[in-house]
């Protein structure tokens, strides 16, 4: 049967790979490459500040980890990964790409990308693992501090 175009576009959000296999919608091998791939993306794009207060006031209070002694990042809280490319990355053997995601800024519920394109909860097409909703929720409490 032909798949609807709609579910090919459907990204699931997590924070792990257990809490991504327990949705049942990807498996667990495709759920680490994900993070895997997601984390490489992180590590060689995301900004880098001097510091706290420089990285904060760009990406928001509490949004910010330490990368080492001079420099802060914002802080990978979740990954998306396609479904329909989590089915054909365990049907070929190829690797799941992920996308690393951030906390929104002004405290909306979800969380956004290096581009800052918002991921948000309520998203046409986005599934949120129950970690996933739960770390969305703590960031836009602490955006609205």
């Amino acid at each position: 049967a032909p798949k609807a175009t709609g579910a090919s576009k459907e990204q699931l959000v997590f924070t792990s790979a257990a809490d991504c296999a327990a949705t049942g919608m990807i498996k667990q091998p495709q759920c680490a490459q994900a993070i895997e791939a997601a984390m490489a993306q992180h590590l060689a794009g995301s900004p880098v500040y001097r510091n706290r207060p420089l990285c904060e006031a760009k990406e928001g209070p509490e949004n910010c980890e330490r990368m080492d002694e001079k420099a802060w990042r914002p802080r990978l809280s979740a990954v998306a990964a396609s479904v329909a490319a989590a089915a054909d990355a365990e049907a070929s053997g190829a690797q799941l790409a992920g996308t690393p995601l951030y906390p929104t800024i002004a405290g909306e519920h979800g969380f956004r990308t290096l581009g800052n394109a918002m991921m948000l909860i309520d998203g046409d097409l986005l599934t949120f693992s129950p970690q996933a909703v739960a770390a969305a929720e703590v960031n836009a409490s602490l955006a609205k501090n």
